[in-house]
Parts: structure tokens; sequence; C-alpha cells
């Protein structure tokens, strides 16, 4: 069985934990330091992989209740739903002779009361929760500035401010991300602890190449091919596992460059805007220096530093030494001739 996998969310078996981006996440909840918090990063880096695993340990505990939610959905509504029905909950509010009808969400108390909105009825919830002294975890995998999630975040600030045990964990691309905190009514998030995905170590994919293909030489020459890039060092181990080579030929890389362009690298360069496009490509087309791709783009240093700082944001740009621009993606540049031939 091939021990990689390139379906995007899924631990695979060869997997490269993030422990201290782990640790650091789960220590500030148990601290109460925070109780949102926002991993960023490319596509690609690991983002839903690392809010997974964070989301089974802290599902393993006893006073913890997990709910993933769907950011494209009506998240208040859903959110009621999945945790009535959580296993364990449910009960919760059965011997208390609640009722739910999910029609048209409402919720009947003993009393007769009849509450008919989301957030109403998870007060109620959260209340008995609360009671029971269990915790809630609400993650969401990658969330965009859409109606939903802006209603959503501007309720979870209400229930933060009644004092309900609820926790956030929410993935997203920087742009998503910085647009969702411009929000005039959702800026505590700009207070929010972030973690930006950098780079895998190279010795630990080193490592777990040579524990799989057991040959030095194939696993140091792919642990360069991938650049620390988390897909890149997924979709690169599964190609060769199932190719039973012992060499990167062109015949690897050639469909490497296909699948990576297909899962990823096509939607990233749709995503850019065209000046981003066009500093890529002048890094591409350079020896990386700010002064030359000044020069290419005709751009002074001010304007150009404003543009770089986002790209690096974002995660496709590094400046690993002072004065030199280099793409963070492994073979992009490739991607992006191939590009150029056909536009």
């Amino acid at each position: 069985m091939n021990p990689f996998e390139t379906m995007f969310g899924r631990e695979p078996k060869e997997y490269i934990h993030r422990e201290e981006e782990t640790e650091k996440i789960i220590k500030t909840f148990d601290d109460e330091s925070s109780l949102v918090y926002l991993i960023t990063g490319v596509r690609g880096s690991g983002k839903t992989v690392l809010l997974s695993h964070v989301s089974k340990i802290i599902n393993e505990r006893n006073d913890w209740i997990v709910i993933d939610l769907n950011p494209e959905q009506d998240l208040l509504s859903s959110l009621v739903s999945k945790l009535y029905v959580k296993a364990g909950v449910s009960k919760l509010f059965i011997k208390k002779n609640l009722s739910l009808s999910f029609g048209q969400i409402s919720l009947t108390l003993t009393s007769g009361e009849l509450l008919t909105d989301s957030e109403s009825i998870l007060e109620v919830m959260l209340k008995d929760l609360k009671k029971r002294n269990k915790k809630l975890l609400i993650t969401i995998d990658e969330v965009s500035n859409n109606s939903q999630m802006k209603v959503f975040v501007h309720s979870y600030q209400s229930l933060v401010r009644q004092d309900f045990p609820v926790y956030l964990l929410m993935t997203g691309l920087y742009e998503n991300i910085q647009s969702l905190q411009n929000e005039k009514t959702l800026t505590f998030l700009y207070r929010a602890p972030r973690i930006a995905l950098s780079k895998l170590n190279n010795l630990s994919i080193y490592y777990s190449y040579l524990h799989v293909f057991l040959n030095a030489k194939l696993a140091e020459d792919m642990t360069k091919c991938v650049s620390g890039y988390a897909f890149a060092y997924q979709l690169l181990g599964k190609i060769v596992y199932e190719s039973q080579l012992d060499t990167l030929c062109d015949e690897i890389l050639n469909f490497f460059d296909k699948e990576i362009s297909e899962y990823c690298y096509s939607k990233i360069w749709s995503e850019c805007n065209e000046t981003d496009k066009k500093i890529i490509k002048a890094i591409c087309s350079t020896d990386g220096s700010n002064a030359q791709i000044m020069n290419v783009l005709q751009f002074d240093k001010s304007k150009l530093s404003v543009y770089r700082d986002r790209l690096i944001k974002k995660g496709l740009v590094e400046s690993s030494s002072r004065g030199y621009l280099s793409l963070t993606l492994p073979r992009f540049d490739q991607y992006i001739k191939i590009c150029d031939m056909f536009d």
C-alpha cells in the first residue's frame, strides 16, 4: 500500500508531524490565552492536515467536543444541528426533554418557550455544556470573507463575551484571512494568534524518503526536488513509489510537473493578480535580485517592497538572502514557462 497520500486533508501513513505548531495551538487553548487560532499558508502547505491533527488530539479528551463546519453553509444552523446529533451531546438535551425541529430550526423548552433563531438555541446548548464542564472546539477549513462567515464570527464574539467555553480554529489563505480581519466588526481577529506554515524540514523529508525507499541517493534527490513543500513531498513520494524506479528520471519529473500543476499550481496561478504574476516572472527571468527585478519591471524600491511583502505573506516568495527573492514552490518556474508558451 502506498504510504503517501495526495488527497487533501487526509493524514497519510507517511506523514511529517508539525509537532511545534501542534503543541503551540493546543497549549494556547489549554492556557486560554486565546480562544481563537488561525492557520495560514499557501495551498498545499498542510493547513488542513494540521487542523485535522489538532482536532484528533483534542477530540480524544473527554471534556472536549469537536465540531467541523463547512464555510460555504449556514454556519450557525449547521453548528446547532451537529452539536445536537453529536454522540453523547443529544442525550444531554433529551434528558431535559428538549426538542428540536430542523425544518426551520427551533427549540421548545420545558417551560413551553419556543426559540426559533440559531444563536438563541446555541446559547441554551452551551449553557448546558458549561454546567457539565465541557468545552467546544469549532474547526473551519479554508475560510473566506463571505456572508456566512461574517454572520458566524460576529455571533461567535457574542458567545465569547458571555464566557462560554467555545474555541475556534480556522485555516485559510493569507489574503482570505486578511480580508475577514479587515471587516469593521471583526477586527478582534487581528488579536488572534496565527501560524503561517513554513516549509517542512529537509532532514525530516530525507529520513522519511530513506525509510520508505532505502536508497540514500534517491532520498537526497527527492528531498532537493520538493524543496520543503508539503504537498510536493507527498506527491513525489507517491509517484516514485508507484513507478518502482530508483532514480529521478525525466519520466518521473515530467509526470510530477503535470500532476502538481493540476492539483495546485493552476489554481495558485489563477489567484495571482497581474502585478504578482509580473514579479514572479521577473524572479524567474533574472538572478532574483531586487535591483534586476526593479529594472525589468520599472518599479521603484517602495513599490516593489509593497508587492514583495504581500507575496512573502502569501507563501509564494521568500527572501533567504538580503536583497534577493526566490520562489518557494518547487519547479514552479517550469510551470510558468509552460504557461507562457501557450499564452
